[in-house]
């Protein structure tokens, strides 16, 4: 159930120079996300939505408007602060994994704990948990060079919840996946967000952004809908039972006329 803002998002824009051309990847989107949300954002390549995941990470800095995390201007603090922040707030998940390839699992989960500088003792237990929550406990030794795209997806889900955030972000999390072991990512996600996780994704695939509970769709760096996945469900039955009717009433009238 989705509780009170987390993210207040007014009038961003980010603002890019290539050469004597200005490139406006977001051009002044406003959205608010809730805690507890489970948030799509798609758009085309080149869209703007990856941008707007950056800045909401904090991995980017936009170059007008206001960004509100929990009603605190996060853009003011230093970036020593914010890589703080973002080690304790926010889990990633990237589409490449982004895994040491010659770190073991078991050390790529622990990583966000030794930049925090956590003892070994007090997180022993949570790695344990999360390996065996993502089920690689049995491969915790291996390195991501020893297991598939799925399992390598599954080690960065259990990094990016070792710290225990309350935000997860995904960027194209299923992109270099198959379909079956996709859904399977997204069902992790789904059960996340059911014990009270915020979800935000990045996607470009419209059957992944339905398992979601909410899309937001970015266009040539502005915000071109943003709707609950049950609204839009209902737009589209009623849109085909429309259909239906005008085509059944088409054929009546037309058997009619050669009669």
């Amino acid at each position: 159930m989705a509780g009170k803002d987390l993210i207040c998002v007014k009038n961003l824009k980010r603002y890019y120079k290539m050469g004597d051309n200005i490139v406006r990847a977001l051009d002044g989107v406003s959205v608010d996300i809730h805690e507890g949300e489970f948030v799509s954002i798609m758009g085309s390549s080149g869209s703007g939505k990856s941008t707007l995941l950056y800045i909401l990470g904090c991995l980017d800095r936009q170059t007008d408007g206001d960004f509100l995390y929990r009603g605190k201007e996060l853009m003011k603090l230093h970036d020593k602060e914010l890589s703080y922040f973002r080690n304790q707030e926010i889990g990633f998940i990237f589409q490449s994994f982004n895994l040491l390839m010659n770190a073991s699992v078991r050390q790529n989960v622990e990583l966000p704990l030794v930049y925090c500088h956590e003892k070994k003792r007090n997180y022993r237990k949570r790695i344990d948990m999360l390996l065996n929550a993502v089920g690689l406990f049995e491969k915790q030794n291996h390195t991501p060079l020893q297991l598939s795209g799925g399992q390598c997806q599954r080690v960065a889900i259990a990094r990016a919840l070792v710290n225990d955030p309350d935000m997860l972000l995904a960027d194209e999390p299923t992109g270099n996946l198959d379909s079956k072991t996709g859904m399977e990512i997204i069902e992790i996600f789904q059960k996340l967000n059911e014990a009270g996780k915020t979800v935000i994704m990045v996607t470009h695939d419209k059957e992944v952004s339905q398992y979601s509970k909410r899309i937001v769709t970015v266009h040539d760096g502005l915000l071109l809908s943003d709707e609950t996945v049950k609204d839009q469900m209902k737009a589209k039955s009623e849109s085909l039972n429309q259909f239906d009717t005008k085509s059944i009433f088409s054929k009546k009238v037309e058997m009619g006329t050669k009669s």
